[in-house]
Protein backbone atom coordinates (compact mmCIF):
# COMPACT_ATOMS: atom_id res chain seq x y z
CA UNK A 1 0.00 0.00 0.00
CA UNK A 2 1.51 3.24 -1.16
CA UNK A 3 1.89 5.88 1.79
CA UNK A 4 1.05 9.58 -0.10
CA UNK A 5 2.22 11.69 2.75
CA UNK A 6 5.14 9.50 3.01
CA UNK A 7 5.55 9.65 -0.79
CA UNK A 8 5.53 13.19 -1.11
CA UNK A 9 7.84 14.29 1.81
CA UNK A 10 10.08 12.38 0.05
CA UNK A 11 10.11 13.90 -3.17
CA UNK A 12 10.13 17.09 -1.39
CA UNK A 13 13.27 15.87 0.34
CA UNK A 14 15.09 14.89 -3.37
CA UNK A 15 14.14 18.25 -4.56
CA UNK A 16 15.32 20.36 -1.57
CA UNK A 17 18.72 17.84 -1.37
CA UNK A 18 18.88 18.24 -5.29
CA UNK A 19 19.55 22.11 -5.09
CA UNK A 20 22.16 21.55 -2.30
CA UNK A 21 25.82 21.02 -4.34
CA UNK A 22 27.19 18.04 -2.87
CA UNK A 23 29.98 16.82 -4.90
CA UNK A 24 32.52 14.34 -3.50
CA UNK A 25 33.93 15.88 -0.20
CA UNK A 26 32.11 18.91 -0.06
CA UNK A 27 28.89 17.47 0.75
CA UNK A 28 28.35 19.40 4.94
CA UNK A 29 25.32 21.69 3.76
CA UNK A 30 23.48 18.01 2.29
CA UNK A 31 24.70 16.39 5.56
CA UNK A 32 23.47 19.30 7.53
CA UNK A 33 19.90 18.90 5.69
CA UNK A 34 19.49 15.62 6.02
CA UNK A 35 20.30 15.79 9.59
CA UNK A 36 17.96 17.95 10.62
CA UNK A 37 15.35 16.51 8.39
CA UNK A 38 16.03 13.21 9.89
CA UNK A 39 15.58 14.81 13.22
CA UNK A 40 12.98 17.37 13.12
CA UNK A 41 10.52 15.96 10.56
CA UNK A 42 11.02 12.27 11.48
CA UNK A 43 12.04 12.58 14.93
CA UNK A 44 15.23 10.06 14.55
CA UNK A 45 17.87 9.92 16.95
CA UNK A 46 21.03 10.70 14.66
CA UNK A 47 24.36 9.99 15.28
CA UNK A 48 26.77 12.02 12.96
CA UNK A 49 30.93 12.18 12.58
CA UNK A 50 32.28 14.58 9.69
CA UNK A 51 29.36 14.10 7.34
CA UNK A 52 28.68 10.56 8.11
CA UNK A 53 25.29 10.10 9.96
CA UNK A 54 23.35 7.43 11.35
CA UNK A 55 20.04 5.88 12.99
CA UNK A 56 19.70 2.77 14.74
CA UNK A 57 15.99 1.63 15.44
CA UNK A 58 14.77 2.51 19.34
CA UNK A 59 14.45 -1.47 19.69
CA UNK A 60 17.92 -2.08 18.18
CA UNK A 61 19.02 -5.71 19.32
CA UNK A 62 22.48 -6.87 18.49
CA UNK A 63 22.28 -10.03 18.90
CA UNK A 64 19.87 -10.40 15.83
CA UNK A 65 20.69 -10.25 12.13
CA UNK A 66 20.85 -6.38 10.84
CA UNK A 67 19.31 -4.79 8.28
CA UNK A 68 21.86 -1.88 7.31
CA UNK A 69 19.76 0.35 4.52
CA UNK A 70 22.66 2.40 3.55
CA UNK A 71 23.08 5.40 0.54
CA UNK A 72 25.06 7.93 -0.35
CA UNK A 73 24.93 11.66 -0.28
CA UNK A 74 27.85 12.55 -2.50
CA UNK A 75 27.81 13.37 -6.53
CA UNK A 76 29.74 13.32 -9.41
CA UNK A 77 30.61 17.35 -10.57
CA UNK A 78 28.16 17.61 -13.29
CA UNK A 79 29.35 17.43 -17.01
CA UNK A 80 29.18 19.77 -19.58
CA UNK A 81 26.36 18.02 -21.19
CA UNK A 82 23.41 19.49 -19.01
CA UNK A 83 20.53 20.72 -20.92
CA UNK A 84 18.88 21.64 -17.20
CA UNK A 85 20.56 23.76 -14.70
CA UNK A 86 21.89 20.57 -12.51
CA UNK A 87 21.23 22.30 -9.16
CA UNK A 88 17.56 22.77 -9.57
CA UNK A 89 15.31 20.21 -9.25
CA UNK A 90 12.64 19.89 -12.07
CA UNK A 91 9.41 18.11 -12.31
CA UNK A 92 8.08 16.99 -15.11
CA UNK A 93 5.02 14.53 -15.05
CA UNK A 94 6.92 11.29 -12.75
CA UNK A 95 10.12 12.71 -13.40
CA UNK A 96 12.42 14.61 -10.89
CA UNK A 97 15.38 16.03 -13.03
CA UNK A 98 18.55 17.38 -11.51
CA UNK A 99 21.99 16.31 -10.20
CA UNK A 100 21.89 13.30 -7.79
CA UNK A 101 18.02 13.00 -8.40
CA UNK A 102 19.10 9.19 -9.29
CA UNK A 103 22.77 8.52 -7.65
CA UNK A 104 22.32 8.42 -5.32
CA UNK A 105 19.03 10.93 -4.22
CA UNK A 106 16.00 8.95 -4.96
CA UNK A 107 17.38 5.73 -3.56
CA UNK A 108 18.57 7.81 -0.14
CA UNK A 109 15.17 9.48 0.02
CA UNK A 110 13.53 6.09 -0.30
CA UNK A 111 15.87 3.81 2.21
CA UNK A 112 15.30 7.13 4.88
CA UNK A 113 11.99 6.46 5.06
CA UNK A 114 11.47 3.00 4.90
CA UNK A 115 13.92 2.90 8.07
CA UNK A 116 12.12 5.42 9.55
CA UNK A 117 8.67 3.07 9.00
CA UNK A 118 10.60 -0.20 10.03
CA UNK A 119 11.74 1.80 13.02
CA UNK A 120 8.43 3.16 14.12
CA UNK A 121 6.61 -0.11 13.30
CA UNK A 122 8.59 -3.33 13.74
CA UNK A 123 8.36 -6.01 16.28
CA UNK A 124 10.06 -5.23 19.32
CA UNK A 125 13.60 -5.77 19.22
CA UNK A 126 14.03 -5.27 15.60
CA UNK A 127 17.71 -4.83 14.03
CA UNK A 128 17.33 -2.08 11.49
CA UNK A 129 20.02 1.32 10.71
CA UNK A 130 19.94 4.25 8.46
CA UNK A 131 23.47 5.34 7.07
CA UNK A 132 23.23 7.91 4.22
CA UNK A 133 27.15 8.34 3.76
CA UNK A 134 29.01 4.76 3.65
CA UNK A 135 30.26 3.19 0.75
CA UNK A 136 32.13 0.28 0.97
CA UNK A 137 34.08 0.39 -2.64
CA UNK A 138 33.43 3.83 -4.48
CA UNK A 139 31.96 3.73 -7.84
CA UNK A 140 34.44 4.83 -10.28
CA UNK A 141 34.67 8.51 -10.85
CA UNK A 142 33.37 8.74 -6.97
CA UNK A 143 35.76 9.62 -4.31
CA UNK A 144 36.79 6.73 -1.99
CA UNK A 145 38.05 7.18 2.12
CA UNK A 146 36.34 8.13 5.20
CA UNK A 147 34.13 5.80 6.29
CA UNK A 148 32.57 2.60 5.05
CA UNK A 149 29.92 0.21 5.35
CA UNK A 150 32.29 -2.33 6.62
CA UNK A 151 33.89 0.23 9.08
CA UNK A 152 30.48 1.38 10.44
CA UNK A 153 30.80 -1.75 12.89
CA UNK A 154 33.66 0.06 14.55
CA UNK A 155 31.38 3.06 15.45
CA UNK A 156 29.69 2.65 18.56
CA UNK A 157 26.19 1.91 18.30
CA UNK A 158 24.19 4.25 21.03
CA UNK A 159 26.25 7.66 22.60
Amino acid sequence: MVNERITEKAIELLCRLIEVPRVSREETAAADLLQAYMQGELGLEVQREGNNLWSIAPDFDDKKQTLLLNAHIDTVKPVAGWRRDPFKATREGSRIYGLGSNDDGASLVSLLHVFAELAKHSPKGGAFMFSPNWQSTPPKGEQGGGFTTLSFWRVPKRK
